[in-house]
């Protein structure tokens, strides 16, 4: 395996690029809930709310020097993303039917934007924070297990299952 391990990372990047994955982890978990329930008129805004941290975390990353001498999977990643980037570039310039720059950028985001955040997650974080993390996905899914239990049993059009946006447009589809 190519690459360094954790300790590569001076201690106070390493503990901060812990702690902001760790924030963007219970982000993420929260985020539906915040688009679904409580702010369903800012959903489109909301959906890329970790965005701005993840590129702070990548910026500490490369600060600290996490991705020299990194795994070619890497470089191979980012030659994908370099690609599909040029890809949609060329299929929105070329009249890609119903497709728009914006939708080409959230494409790109998706499949592209967070294959970093494994490599440094990787150099970055040690035994304990494993640990550390297993133990907030399972306190997440002590909070996320009876949601999906009462959302099962609800009725299709419950707003735990569509959210209590009164546009349509802003309800979630099942």
């Amino acid at each position: 395996m190519t690459g360094q391990p954790y300790m590569a990372v001076a201690d106070r990047d390493r503990r901060l690029i812990v702690r902001l994955v760790i924030l963007s982890f219970w982000l993420l978990i929260f985020e539906g809930s915040l688009r679904k329930w409580v702010a369903p008129q800012y959903s489109q805004y909301l959906y890329f709310i970790r965005d701005p941290l993840t590129l702070y975390i990548y910026f500490v990353a490369v600060r600290a020097g996490v991705f020299r001498g990194q795994s070619a999977f890497l470089h191979v990643g980012v030659i994908f993303a370099l690609l599909g980037s040029l890809l949609a570039i060329v299929h929105v310039g070329l009249g890609g039917g119903q497709y728009t720059p914006i939708l080409a950028a959230y494409g790109i985001r998706n499949y592209f934007f967070y294959i970093p955040l494994a490599f440094v997650i990787g150099r970055s974080f040690g035994p304990d924070d494993i640990i550390a993390l297993a133990r907030h996905c399972l306190f997440a899914m002590l909070i996320a297990a009876p949601l999906a239990v009462l959302q099962f049993n609800a009725a299709a059009d419950s707003p735990l299952n569509v959210g209590r946006a009164t546009q349509a447009s802003l309800q979630f589809d099942n």
